[in-house]
């Protein structure tokens, strides 16, 4: 497992490192710019310097020319003999010359011929003459030296380097026309040795390995350190295109330049610097490693302080993370992992500092002392919610009680109402039978005290029939009052009943809430406060699931109100019914009397026994519409019993299923005891 000191120093060595290492590569690309800038501007100076010493010694030899010239000129041709002695001892005077001499037209000295060209030349320590160019078989007009020198404008004119085909040495001639008179009868020319000037070339010293070299201004090699490349091969015939490309800049350079190339597979920087009116061009290179030496150097000195200066500040990054960081983690964490494991007692703050770390240890003491008065109130609330809801059981079982007891009496009271049913359809059989006789009575007037006697009977029959029906509907009003009496008592039950589930409710919320609380204290302590915040969450649906009970039984009530209502209505209207009955049977009671006094009368007159047939006739057809409505009424009473027992039986099972949820509210407030006893309070 990776710590956060190991992942602070190392992400912190790492950014300092890059910073750093950023830092020293721009400061060696800087160095290095500059110390290529100083050493390409030293070497351009050196270049110029060597060229000018170069240029001097040349520009020495070429004046000489001049000299002998201006010697020739004066004295005239005649006096050679004081001219070569002149030129003996100007020729003594120059280090880099070989030879020196002047070569005059065809005429110009008859007594001479047409080649009059004496040639002094060195040879060790002595100075000769020869006359061996003074012949046709050299013929000295042929060459390029003499006809420059015979065109040029007035200075001396430097020739292409060559070997001399009488000495077999290597040179470099300056040309210099003879006037006399004004007029152009010769030249005098000076000879360089390319030895002497390879020589010389050699002596300088570019850096440590670097090197110095001479093309010719037709790319010929000189003085290069590849001997078999000196007035043999041309810089433009090189195969590498660079090269080549380097050697078509040099030849063309009218002023110094500098190039970046590589020779022999060696990254060089060089410097070409033409010397003087030769069209020659010096060029010095160097190994750019050499150049870069210095930043180089520079390069590894910075890189070896800045390893020592990482390693100092990571040992005291290294002890500061340890002290202010990593100690003061490990505090937390023994204290968090204490509090995942149930250990909610009052830790001691070792972390006394006053940052960030010390303010988080802080507030994981008061976190934890307060999670632990929300442990303490979730045990407190969930024992209250645990009596709750055995007290809800006992009202729920007392309900079901009482709803049974209510079923049974409905039962009855439906009985009840059958038997009225047929009690009243007895009483119509008797009104029709009645009605029987009446038209009897009418049809046989033979028979009509004995007809009136019978009527006599059964109006009696009736009357007392009536009486009983009376009697057993005042019996049912009765039960029918005591079922009032009863659904009213069930309904003040369900009000109880829905105040307790609304203090359940309450509590239900109180525990949501507490547990929402315990949750976002849980999810302050982060990875240690894991455990404890599964916890909270298994409290907080405990308590969603009791609220969602609490509900369902309030629902269940509300809709047992509802049908309690619906049946106090119902036994209001059947109590109205039963009002009604009576009063029709009382009627018909009425009736009966008048029956019975009809027939007593009836002997007495048989007009008034007419009147009185017709009458009983009438009350009779009128007794038995009675007997039909309260048939009617008495079918629908029995009817609305049935439903009101239907209803009762629905009410004793909402009860029973409110029992049964109770239990699971108790169970759930037991679980929500148990899971809080995991955590240890004691201090």
């Amino acid at each position: 497992m990776k710590s956060i000191k190991s992942l602070l120093v190392g992400f912190t060595l790492l950014l300092t490192v890059a910073i750093f290492a950023v830092q020293t590569v721009v400061s060696f690309m800087y160095t290095k710019d500059n110390v290529d800038a100083s050493a390409l501007s030293r070497m351009r100076l050196q270049a110029e310097m060597e060229a000018s010493r170069l240029e001097s010694q040349i520009a020495i030899t070429g004046a000489m020319s001049q000299t002998i010239a201006n010697d020739v000129g004066a004295l005239g041709p005649q006096h050679s003999e004081d001219l070569l002695n002149m030129t003996r001892e100007h020729l003594k005077s120059l280090p880099m010359s070989v030879g020196a001499g002047f070569w005059l037209e065809p005429g110009v000295y008859p007594e001479k011929g047409t080649y009059f060209g004496p040639y002094l030349y060195k040879e060790g320590n002595e100075i000769k003459l020869t006359w061996d160019y003074s012949n046709a078989e050299y013929d000295y007009f042929q060459y390029d030296w003499y006809k420059n020198g015979m065109n040029s404008p007035g200075g001396a004119i430097w020739s292409e380097p060559y070997v001399d085909t009488v000495t077999g040495v290597p040179m470099l001639t300056a040309s210099h026309p003879i006037r006399l008179a004004g007029k152009r009868i010769g030249v005098t020319t000076v000879d360089i040795g390319l030895k002497e000037l390879t020589e010389a070339v050699r002596q300088i010293r570019v850096g440590q390995g670097g090197r110095a070299f001479i093309v010719t201004q037709q790319g010929f090699y000189l003085a290069h350190p590849d001997e078999s490349k000196n007035l043999k091969d041309k810089i433009l015939d090189e195969q590498d295109p660079q090269l080549q490309q380097f050697g078509k800049q040099v030849v063309e350079a009218k002023e110094v330049g500098l190039a970046h190339l590589t020779m022999n597979g060696v990254a060089q920087h060089a410097v070409f610097v033409p010397i003087g009116n030769t069209g020659m061009k010096l060029v010095a290179a160097i190994p750019e490693a050499e150049v870069n030496a210095p930043a180089t150097r520079l390069l590894w000195t910075n890189l070896s302080i800045f390893l020592l200066a990482v390693a100092l500040f990571a040992l005291l990054l290294y002890l500061l993370i340890e002290r202010r960081v990593a100690r003061p983690l490990r505090h937390l964490k023994e204290q968090a992992e204490r509090v995942a494991q149930g250990d909610l007692s009052v830790v001691k703050n070792e972390v006394v500092s006053q940052d960030e770390f010390g303010q988080l240890a802080q507030s994981f003491t008061t976190m934890t002392v307060n999670l632990r008065g929300i442990v303490s109130q979730v045990l407190a609330e969930s024992k209250q919610l645990d009596e709750s809801s055995c007290h809800l059981t006992e009202s729920a079982n007392q309900v079901g009680e009482a709803a049974t007891q209510l079923a049974e009496a409905v039962g009855g009271l439906a009985e009840g109402a059958g038997k009225q049913v047929a009690e009243v359809a007895r009483f119509r059989d008797h009104v029709q039978a009645s009605e029987l006789h009446v038209h009897e009575g009418e049809a046989a007037s033979n028979a009509l005290a004995q007809d009136a006697r019978q009527s006599t009977a059964a109006a009696t029959q009736c009357h007392d029939t009536i009486e009983k029906a009376s009697q057993h509907l005042q019996g049912v009003s009765q039960s029918v009052d005591a079922s009032t009496a009863a659904i009213r008592r069930l309904n003040g039950l369900s009000e109880e009943i829905g105040v307790i589930t609304t203090s359940i409710t309450g509590i239900a919320e109180q525990t949501n809430l507490l547990a929402l609380n315990a949750a976002i204290e849980a999810a302050r302590a982060g990875e240690h406060g894991r455990g404890f915040h599964i916890v909270a969450d298994e409290v907080r649906k405990l308590a969603e699931e009791s609220a969602r009970a609490a509900t369902q039984i309030t629902s269940l009530v509300s809709n047992m109100q509802q049908e309690i209502s619906g049946m106090v209505d119902m036994m209001n209207a059947n109590v109205t019914s039963i009002g009604e009955q009576v009063g029709l049977i009382r009627q018909g009671a009425a009736a009966l009397e008048q029956v019975i006094g009809s027939a007593m009368r009836t002997e007495g007159s048989v007009r008034q026994m007419q009147e009185a047939v017709d009458m009983i006739s009438a009350s009779v057809k009128a007794m038995n519409a009675s007997a039909g409505v309260i048939e009617g009424v008495a079918g629908e009473f029995s009817a609305l019993s049935q439903q009101l027992a239907a209803s009762t039986q629905e009410q004793a099972a909402v009860a029973e299923e409110m029992a049964e949820r109770s239990g699971q509210l108790s169970q759930s407030a037991q679980s929500l005891q148990e899971k809080a006893k995991q955590f240890r309070m004691d201090p």
